[in-house]
Formats: structure tokens, sequence, C-alpha cells
């Protein structure tokens, strides 16, 4: 109780809310960078229900994961010409 309360005057977030933001960093990097399936993601991250995960993963980056993958695989080919 004492450490969340710290964490949240130190850093103006929850510490709940600051390991979601990590977990979801990761999976967004794990989309963009390997070829493992969505489920096979959200469980490395630490997602313990499909439900759960993309749940945050959309409210966070207001895509679904695969449509997310979709669109950095665009605009990798985009970038490279």
């Amino acid at each position: 109780s004492y450490v969340r309360h710290v964490f949240k005057d130190v850093y103006k977030i929850t510490l709940a809310d600051y390991l979601l933001q990590q977990r979801i960093e990761k999976v967004k990097s794990l989309l963009a960078e390997t070829n493992l399936s969505v489920a096979e993601i959200a469980e490395s991250a630490g997602f313990l229900t499909k439900s759960h995960f993309y749940t945050a993963f959309k409210k966070s980056e207001g895509m679904t994961p695969a449509q997310y993958r979709s669109a950095r695989k665009i605009g990798q080919r985009i970038e490279r010409g």
C-alpha cells in the first residue's frame, strides 16, 4: 500500500497502470519484430486472459493487435520504398 502510494506520488501514474503500459510496449515490439501468434505474444507479456489482453491493447492503441501488426508491416514496406 505504501509503495503504491509513493509510486503514484512520484510518477503520477498508478503502479498497475505503469505495469500495463510496460506490457503493451512489449506486445507492440513483439508484434512488429516477430512472427509469433497474437496468443503467444499475449501470454509472453503476462496477460492471463485473451479478453483482458484485447481490451487493454485496443484501449491503449485504438486498434486490435492484428490491425497494429498489419499497419506496422505496411509502414515498413513504405519506409523501405
